[in-house]
């Protein structure tokens, strides 16, 4: 991977820059932001009492937080590598985006719409706890750590919800770092198909 995003500067040297490279770079940590996150959100479940729910709220919160920018990230790197023409305040993992890119790749544009329909709950999940409520998470410990309520956001006419926490976040992991490892790796296709070999990649 660090190779495709090596560039030459005009004295000959290797060089890692420009706005690919920073964007790559971006959703690789937030992904690792993400996995770090779901492992300290997993250690105040185990030792949950009434007094750390502000610590796993905290921590949750966070999880959806970085959840959301590491998907908007990855489409800061297709934006990039395949000039989509998106100013950067405005790349979102959006359906603006996803019709955009259809337009410029078609199979990867397929693919991301497949995926939509959790990245909109997630999505609607973080944007839920920064503009309208809270969540009240109950159990812990020995017990199943809950949260209440979590699908208000999305049928208001469903009875109070409770989801077990750990199953909440296990159930996006794995697809993150699907979308996170497809969308990378188009990286190094794009290079391909353009004809470039490892260190040639034109400078953005």
């Amino acid at each position: 991977m660090s190779d495709s995003l090596v560039q030459t500067d005009r004295h000959g040297n290797r060089v890692f820059g420009g706005e690919l490279h920073a964007s790559v770079a971006n959703s690789i940590e937030r992904l690792g932001m993400v996995y770090l996150g779901r492992e300290i959100l997993t250690q105040e479940v185990h030792n949950f009492t009434g007094l750390s729910q502000i610590l796993l709220k905290f921590h949750l919160y966070h999880w959806l937080y970085d959840s959301v920018a590491c998907l908007d990230s990855l489409a800061r790197v297709l934006n990039v590598l395949l000039d989509l023409g998106i100013a950067p305040r405005e790349v979102n993992l959006n359906r603006r985006f996803i019709g955009i890119l259809e337009s410029r790749q078609k199979e990867l544009s397929r693919v991301i719409d497949k995926e939509y329909v959790w990245i909109e709950d997630l999505r609607n999940m973080r944007s839920t706890i920064i503009h309208r409520e809270g969540r009240l998470i109950t159990g812990g410990g020995q017990e199943p750590c809950f949260v209440w309520d979590f699908q208000r956001a999305f049928n208001p006419n469903i009875d109070l919800n409770r989801v077990k926490l750990p199953d909440l976040v296990d159930e996006f992991m794995p697809k993150i770092d699907f979308l996170c490892h497809m969308v990378i790796s188009e990286v190094l296709e794009e290079q391909k198909r353009k004809g470039f070999s490892s260190g040639q990649f034109p400078s953005d």
